[in-house]
């Protein structure tokens, strides 16, 4: 769930910086990867600005569930129903629009609380330790973060964003060229 949002997050990051570089490609002048971040740092009110913000809100609506895959069918051999000869789920093919709010704030602090069938699941991270509580798997108690989550929401509650001052985060930008002039920014942490 949270890794879904903050996905969207860096997404829009990322297709901001696309845009930009499809407009500088169009214009025939030749950007570098830096370039394009500072272009993306600036279309979003500066660095000084966005380091003004101290607390973020995003809210909307996770897909859940669904199932847009054919309903495959398996060479009849020996006695099997109809049923055992069908390869996919039962599941219907539209997904569940469950509503969401993460909260994120200086410094990596978050969170999500997303709601299904009339009960919230609400995950917490401050800084250090992060807590859960999942209602709807019939967990009505908040559990700790595993080692695992702890690390993972680490990396992901940063309020910036990879693109922001990436440099000082140790995060690697490179150009890369794709199949019909489009451009890529490829970016990961070292």
């Amino acid at each position: 769930m949270f890794r879904k949002s903050v996905g969207i997050c860096i997404s829009l990051a990322l297709a901001s910086s696309l845009a930009a570089a499809a407009d500088a490609s169009q214009s025939g002048a030749k950007l570098s990867a830096a370039d394009i971040v500072d272009k993306n740092v600036a279309a979003r009110g500066g660095l000084q600005a966005w380091r003004a913000v101290q607390a973020m809100s995003l809210s909307g609506k996770l897909g859940a569930g669904g199932n847009q895959r054919a309903t495959l069918q398996v060479p009849a051999s020996g006695k099997r129903s109809a049923a055992e000869m069908s390869i996919g789920s039962a599941r219907p093919v539209e997904e569940v629009q469950l509503p969401f709010m993460m909260e994120v704030k200086r410094p990596r602090k978050m969170r999500f609380e997303l709601q299904f069938n009339g009960a919230t699941a609400i995950q917490v991270y401050d800084g250090a330790n992060g807590w859960k509580l999942r209602p709807f798997l019939n967990r009505n108690v908040v559990e700790p973060y595993t080692a695992d989550e702890l690390k993972m929401s680490s990396m992901q509650a940063d309020l910036d964003g990879p693109l922001v001052d990436y440099a000082a985060k140790g995060t690697k930008i490179e150009l890369v060229a794709w199949k019909r002039s489009r451009t890529a920014i490829p970016i990961s942490s070292s």
